[in-house]
């Protein structure tokens, strides 16, 4: 009986050694190694005559709404969701607005890249800035809970390139797609979400969450 507790204790025994080594060796990973990031304050910018209104004005509209993005640079997944109120919206945008885009190894995502302007990604008629993340994804909209629609969008979190008016300028010059040097327009002190959604080539909506609140992301991120 004695040696049957002394087999059983011996097993006892390595199996906890066996199971402290398996926990030291293997590689956990926290939770910080992905993106979890809320909006809010969103504006609708533009319309179909002056599609990105860089001086801002009666083009630039406040509208009720916020959104939520995860995303893991190491699994390659995420999603976005997007929900926005807009009472004065363009045709198919005119009262709530239900966006959602899965993300997965097939969707394109850039981190840490300048996007917009001459870089070659993003929207060439907006100023140069540096993403965090900036992706192209399709997304579809929603009415209640029926899909409607299918978009394609470029969205991007990166440092701020619209004022609190919703204007883009540095020190009074407004933003010009002709000007020569379109690198002094973002603020690396503040970030943005912006989606612009596309049909072929035509902008469909130009979308700006003004409030970004990092919950989560991944360790060595300098933020703002």
């Amino acid at each position: 009986m004695d040696s049957l507790r002394t087999i059983a204790l011996i097993l006892a025994i390595a199996a906890i050694g066996i199971g402290a080594f398996l926990y030291a060796s293997y590689e956990v990973k926290s939770p910080t190694d992905t993106w979890q990031v809320k909006l809010a304050d969103p504006i609708v910018i533009g319309n179909d005559d002056d599609r990105f209104a860089y001086a801002g004005g009666p083009l630039v509209r406040e509208v009720s709404g916020s959104g939520r993005l995860s995303f893991s640079p190491e699994k390659r997944t995420g999603s976005i969701r997007i929900d926005f109120t807009d009472p004065e919206g363009d045709g198919e945008w005119t009262g709530r607005n239900d966006l959602r885009s899965r993300l997965n190894g097939t969707t394109k995502i850039d981190s840490n890249v300048e996007i917009d302007g001459e870089t070659g990604l993003g929207e060439v008629r907006l100023p140069q800035s540096h993403a965090y993340l900036a992706g192209m994804s399709d997304f579809t909209v929603y009415s209640g809970l029926w899909p409607v629609g299918r978009v394609r969008g470029f969205w991007s979190l990166a440092y701020a390139i619209r004022k609190e008016d919703g204007s883009i300028r540095n020190q009074g010059l407004v933003y010009s797609p002709l000007l020569r040097d379109k690198t002094v327009f973002s603020d690396p002190t503040r970030l943005e979400f912006t989606l612009i959604l596309y049909e072929d080539d035509e902008v469909l909506l130009d979308l700006v969450f003004r409030k970004v609140t990092i919950v989560r992301s991944p360790e060595g991120e300098d933020l703002p």
